[in-house]
């Protein structure tokens, strides 16, 4: 099928290559798979959509998970309901946290001693 004359300009046009380093990413991440100067393929048409795209990347690469045990000193039974997460906030002044909202990955309620052991996690650190 021939392509129409838009189409072969679009198609025979010089190729864009934008790039975005950060050395902080490659030190922080030095087992990533990508970590080559080998270029992503992308289609945008926009020069400033690659760009803004290869911005929101990095931002999102150097979003660190954190992950923390905490041990609360009552037995916590009473659960959100289905249509909710169970979530924590927490604050500590080692971890410089203040009023940090937590997901609540793993709860273990010891009824005996009175206790809850905590696992909570949140995406960016």
């Amino acid at each position: 099928m021939p392509a129409s004359p838009d189409r072969a300009a679009f198609a025979t046009r010089d190729m864009r290559l934008v790039t975005q380093q950060d050395p902080e990413i490659r030190t922080t991440h030095p087992d990533a798979r990508d970590t080559g100067d080998r270029p992503r393929v992308s289609f945008f048409d926009d020069l400033a959509q690659a760009q803004a795209v290869n911005a929101e990347r990095a931002v999102l690469l150097m979003a660190l998970p954190q992950r923390l045990s905490v041990s609360v000193s009552s037995a916590l039974i009473d659960l959100p309901g289905p249509d909710a997460a169970p979530c924590a906030r927490l604050s500590d002044a080692e971890l410089h946290l203040s009023e940090v909202d937590f997901i609540v990955s793993r709860m273990a309620v010891d009824l005996e001693a009175g206790t809850t052991a905590l696992e909570l996690f949140r995406g960016q650190a």
